[in-house]
């Protein structure tokens, strides 16, 4: 999968040392997805972490990050990874036991 160059230009502020980054743009511009996988990633690297992806509502955190972005990130940018939904709890496990809770 390939990155736009405003898409690369995120990335590298999520890489930052600061505290908070807010990305903007507009409808459909991939700041979900950029946001997600970089949890993802921070996920994946520290084994038993937990992690969190918030909404302000909570049906819309489970309609949008948890049935179509998060699992759609995994099979796009880490398709050897397994996620396991713990549906009931609200979160997914990772191989390495890390969690990222999806809530509102």
């Amino acid at each position: 999968m390939e990155l736009t160059a405003k898409q690369l230009e995120a990335n590298v502020l999520l890489a930052g040392p600061q505290r908070h980054t807010n990305l903007v743009g507009g409808a459909r511009s991939g700041k979900t997805f950029l946001l997600t996988r970089a949890v993802a990633t921070r996920a994946m690297r520290a084994e038993r972490s937990r992690h969190a992806i918030l909404r302000f509502r909570a049906n819309a955190a489970r309609s949008s990050i948890a049935l179509d972005t998060l699992p759609k990130v995994m099979r796009l940018c880490f398709p050897g990874i397994k996620l396991t939904e713990h549906r009931q709890d609200g979160f997914y496990e990772l191989p390495n036991h890390s969690q990222i809770w999806i809530a509102g």
